[in-house]
């Protein structure tokens, strides 16, 4: 029995509606929906938190972990001291260690890259959550941690800007 033309315009509406929504939960938003962040931090460090709110404000939700041992944490994630900061974060299946700035989260959470991580080490002045009140920025560089322990340069920053 043929469908009438409005049976077939309601058909292809939910057709178009269910594949839009697969769509949406395969790929990850551009502002990084309602992905959590695993903060690890020590309880007395305010730029992390600075840094936190600037991923908030990006859509992440952060559940913050408070710890007095963070070197600890680096080597439960397999971060050698060369390339630590003040705080270590888990998002997906990437690792985010110190002021990495959103837009580098997001990338790389958008392009899935099979590597172990992101990291800006140390503490460089201006960069998120480390700004300063005259406005100084440092410039400092963005690192991409490979899975295989190699380390490569992705992006060099001034503040939140990008450089290159």
């Amino acid at each position: 029995m043929p469908l009438d033309k409005r049976s077939r315009i309601l058909i292809v509406a939910a057709a178009v509606v269910a594949i839009a929504v697969a769509a949406m939960m395969v790929v990850p938003s551009a502002a990084g929906g309602s992905q959590t962040i695993a903060l690890y931090k020590s309880p007395t460090c305010g730029c992390c938190g600075d840094w936190a709110d600037q991923m908030v404000a990006q859509g992440f939700d952060v559940d913050n972990n408070l710890t007095v041992n963070m070197a600890a944490v680096f080597a439960e994630h397999g971060i050698p001291p060369e390339f630590q900061s003040c705080h270590l974060a888990v998002v997906g299946d990437y690792v985010v260690v110190g002021h990495v700035p959103p837009a580098e989260v997001i990338r790389l959470l958008e392009s899935g890259e099979p590597v172990k991580g992101l990291t800006v080490p140390g503490m460089p002045i201006g960069s998120p959550g480390m700004e300063m009140p005259d406005g100084r920025a440092d410039p400092y560089q963005v690192l991409v941690l490979d899975q295989d322990g190699g380390v490569r340069a992705l992006a060099r920053y001034q503040g939140n800007t990008r450089l290159d």
